[in-house]
């Protein structure tokens, strides 16, 4: 039964995580063609990231209710069907509406998703969040090289896109039953706002500009698709490598210290802003990915680990806070564009610097108190 869980966990995991990395890919590449400028782009991140945070949370309730296979089936089949609109968009204000309406699908999806992780094996919540997250990072990381050798046949990566969406939601009807299983987790005590909102931020910001700007940027440096899309699959690989070492060799250290290394290495977004050689955005964007990596599974880790009940409505909690993220990213990354200011990843830069000042003194503080329990 274990293995079952496995096997369908990481199946639904790859095959949901796939279309929207592929859609993420080609499509400010498409709006760029059809004359979208960086502020459209920017758009169409936040309102994604709007409508994602809004029903992420909502949905994650819904889903403890009716059943996470259903939710998970329904988000895939809305998801199919709302990225069949695309190749019939000319005018790029209207991708706005459907990238928001992209959102509602995989706010059904996610929250889900993350509460199966949970039961995949019992006591043994970290392997588990290492299979989840090693499964959509894995498709996450192949679908930017795929988006970039279709970019030219525009409908027929659609197609794919619509096809594996669909094929997710059957393989989803085989979800055991689990929705009953009790699992024994030691509930404890953690600072909400440092340990979960702080760098859960700061990951989906990062991660939200990367995917809002970057493809279109690559192309606009001179690096061209096909080297874009390397750079960005060779990057997700390295998150790929972020998520095996921290299900394993940083599994025995503390996840804060793991965490604030995240933050870290956030600070190559430097090299991103002036640099457009093709090795040194390939080196940064890899820091960065495993940084997010880092992030990423740490938190996940300590929401999981920390509830034993209701767990769709915590995963929804976390998906709702990522989705802040992904509003302001994109929304702060175009609107000065308007003035002619573009700078995205200087934004990023500087808002990493923030967050690494506000983590490094929530460290401090946490030393200082673990001096004064042992004095």
């Amino acid at each position: 039964m274990k293995n079952e869980r496995i096997i369908i966990l990481f199946l639904i995991s790859t095959l949901s995580q796939f279309p929207l990395s592929l859609i993420r890919f080609i499509i400010p590449i498409y709006a760029k063609s059809i004359g979208a400028d960086t502020f459209i782009l920017g758009m169409m991140g936040s309102a994604y990231g709007l409508v994602y945070i809004i029903l992420a949370s909502y949905f994650g309730k819904i889903s403890d209710k009716i059943g996470h296979k259903k939710m998970i089936i329904f988000g895939l089949i809305i998801y199919a069907l709302v990225v069949l609109i695309y190749p019939y968009i000319q005018n790029p204000l209207f991708l706005i509406f459907i990238r928001g309406g992209e959102a509602v699908g995989m706010a059904m999806v996610w929250p889900s998703i993350e509460a199966f992780s949970q039961i995949v094996k019992e006591g043994k919540i970290e392997h588990s969040i290492m299979i989840y997250t090693l499964s959509w990072s894995i498709a996450a990381s192949i679908a930017p090289y795929i988006g970039a050798i279709y970019i030219d046949d525009f409908k027929i990566a659609i197609l794919i896109v619509f096809i594996v969406s669909i094929f997710a939601a059957v393989v989803s009807i085989f979800i055991p039953r689990y929705e009953n299983l009790k699992i024994n987790i030691k509930e404890r005590k953690f600072d909400l706002f440092n340990e979960i909102v702080v760098p859960i931020f700061i990951y989906g910001f990062n991660s939200a500009i990367i995917l809002s700007f970057y493809p279109a940027y690559g192309d606009f440096i001179g690096l061209g698709v096909m080297k874009t899309g390397i750079i960005l699959t060779v990057s997700g690989l390295f998150m790929v490598i972020a998520f095996i070492c921290s299900g394993t060799i940083f599994s025995k250290y503390n996840k804060i210290w793991i965490t604030f290394l995240g933050i870290v290495l956030q600070f190559p977004f430097l090299f991103v802003s002036y640099y457009g050689d093709f090795y040194i955005q390939l080196i940064s964007l890899s820091l960065i990915f495993f940084g997010q990596g880092l992030i990423y599974f740490n938190v996940l880790v300590n929401i999981v680990s920390s509830f034993s009940n209701n767990v769709g409505s915590k995963t929804g909690l976390f998906e709702s806070s990522l989705g802040l993220g992904f509003i302001l990213g994109p929304l702060m990354g175009g609107l000065p564009t308007i003035l002619k200011f573009h700078f995205p990843w200087i934004l990023s830069l500087i808002f990493s610097i923030i967050i690494f000042f506000i983590y490094a003194n929530f460290l401090i503080k946490l030393y200082k108190n673990k001096n004064i329990i042992k004095s």
